[in-house]
């Protein structure tokens, strides 16, 4: 049996964004010439939620960096050292 496609709403909510985040407003989905509900308009959908950074994920690394600098903690929340931490 074929799996069936995730929907839209559901990547959205998998990478921590509400319901709807990525919809298109109607002047936004006229300027691409994408009619709703085709592939191509859920198929930019899916691709904005792709290229997004989970909301969690995001909520963490800030959350470390706060904390370790307000505490001067040389520990991070995740268990990670200020010397192992290198951000590119």
């Amino acid at each position: 049996s074929v799996p069936r496609p995730v929907s839209c709403t559901e990547c959205e909510q998998m990478m921590g964004f509400p319901p709807g985040w990525t919809e298109l407003s109607g002047e936004d989905q006229r300027n691409l010439d994408l009619p709703w509900g085709t592939d191509a308009y859920l198929n930019k959908r899916r691709n904005a939620v792709g290229n997004a950074m989970a909301v969690p994920v995001l909520r963490r690394l800030v959350l470390d960096a706060v904390l370790s600098t307000v505490s001067g903690s040389a520990t991070m929340v995740s268990g990670m050292t200020k010397e192992e931490y290198n951000p590119i």
